[in-house]
């Protein structure tokens, strides 16, 4: 039991640095866009996304639907802010995007969560134990949850304040909210073996 405990600690620990860079493209497209312009953006998201291909192959991780889903969206967007005549998307993308993501968090309960496919596929193994299953959709439902009142605040903002004060403090929200969830996932650790010592995961 203890052997399968650090190994599921390990996994949970992964998960940690892994929606890090499962949401790469994200963070990359929306730091580059507020601090050096549009173009900039766009062009440096296909370098990270080039390089962590290059490294995912290496490592063989695997390339997780989230990461392609994240990665595709902030391409599209980019392409569209482009050829746009007016910064119409700049405004409600933001929406957009996190709706997109709680939506495919929350159709991942359905199934294997997202979280579980992540550990999974981060340790080289199956989790099969009914608490540990649940604990991944309750991260999994967690992100959700995240995503979807990240896109209400990005409402707010886009209703009630001008584009560039709204999209400068999405920007400080969104890296301040990814880090303390960051930080919240890798914490389910600390729960893991609170609930071994309880006995309530054998």
């Amino acid at each position: 039991m203890k052997t399968r405990l650090l190994a599921v600690g390990a996994a949970v620990r992964g998960l940690g640095a892994g929606i890090l860079f499962d949401f790469g493209g994200i963070v990359v497209f929306y730091a580059l866009m507020y601090t050096a312009g549009l173009k900039a953006a766009i062009a440096g998201t296909l370098v990270f996304v080039a390089i962590d291909a290059v490294r995912r192959r290496v490592q063989k991780l695997g390339f997780p639907k989230i990461y392609i889903m994240s990665t595709a969206l902030v391409i599209v967007f980019g392409v569209i802010d482009i050829f746009a005549k007016t910064p119409f998307m700049l405004r409600w993308e933001g929406v957009l995007t996190n709706l997109a993501v709680a939506g495919f968090f929350l159709a991942g309960l359905r199934g294997r969560s997202v979280f579980q496919e992540l550990a999974e596929q981060q340790s080289g193994q199956v989790f099969t134990d009914p608490h540990m299953v649940r604990l991944f959709r309750v991260m999994t439902l967690l992100w959700a949850v995240y995503f979807l009142a990240k896109a209400v605040f990005d409402v707010w903002t886009g209703l009630t304040m001008p584009l560039a004060r709204a999209l400068a403090i999405r920007q400080i929200v969104g890296l301040a909210g990814m880090v303390g969830m960051v930080l919240v996932t890798i914490q389910a650790e600390r729960f893991l073996r609170y609930l071994t010592r309880k006995g309530l995961v054998s």
